[in-house]
């Protein structure tokens, strides 16, 4: 059964939303997806990186965290192992889905396998009149923002898509002295870069992309972060 339906004050009107700053339902999740706005941010903790889809062949940024699949290496049961969050596991347990009556519009979901919407503890939802809190009100504006987010950031891949700048990349890591190769990954072609046209890389400038361009590159350096965490992982 598909436990995300829309939210309705019918449905969940009596029910509250937690908060869990361990955010469990990424535990096992090694890559994240992630929108351009955040690369700044999220690139002193994280490396931030490019996969492509085998089956539509088109790309997404994510955020590596961890090694192997099924790993990740920011989380732990004392908390989120780092200052920045994606925005991708702070909106959760809502999100945008289709509406099934309209397939031109979107409504906000609700995961019901979530522990954190429960009918005891945290921030309403509705209050007694059936109205939309402003704690609803706020998070329904982020997930607005998120999604607007993701439009401009399509645009951004398809601009580097576009300009051959992502080129496949296979690292190879050692942790506690055994090679591990990661492989899948792209990356900003930085001599590409460097070597475009003056009206490509305008275009980039004038449309606010080198930004998370530079972000990206210097995100990088946060692979070797992984392998330490890995290798403190396996003490």
């Amino acid at each position: 059964m598909n436990a995300i339906t829309p939210l309705t004050k019918e449905v969940h009107g009596t029910f509250k939303l937690a908060s869990d700053t361990r955010y469990p339902q990424v535990k096992t999740e090694h890559l994240l997806p992630v929108v351009v706005h955040e690369f700044t941010a999220l690139a002193l903790e994280y490396a931030i990186v490019f996969v492509k889809n085998a089956e539509t062949g088109a790309f997404q940024s994510v955020l590596l965290t961890g090694l192997n699949t099924g790993q990740n290496l920011y989380f732990s049961e004392k908390g989120w192992q780092a200052d920045a969050v994606p925005l991708v596991v702070r909106n959760y347990p809502l999100l945008l889905i289709q509406d099934p009556n309209d397939e031109q519009q979107l409504l906000v979901g609700v995961n019901e396998s979530s522990t954190l919407l429960n009918a005891s503890e945290g921030d309403a939802l509705f209050d007694a009149d059936g109205n939309e809190t402003h704690f609803l009100q706020q998070r329904k504006q982020k997930l607005a923002d998120f999604l607007k987010f993701t439009q401009v950031t399509a645009a951004f891949i398809t601009s580097l898509t576009e300009l051959n700048l992502l080129a496949p990349q296979k690292l190879t890591v050692t942790v506690q002295q055994n090679k591990q190769e990661l492989n899948g990954l792209y990356l900003l072609d930085e001599d590409k870069l460097n070597a475009l046209d003056t009206d490509s890389f305008s275009s980039l400038r004038q449309r606010g992309f080198l930004a998370p361009i530079y972000a990206h590159l210097m995100s990088l350096r946060n692979i070797e972060r992984l392998v330490k965490k890995a290798a403190k992982q396996g003490e």
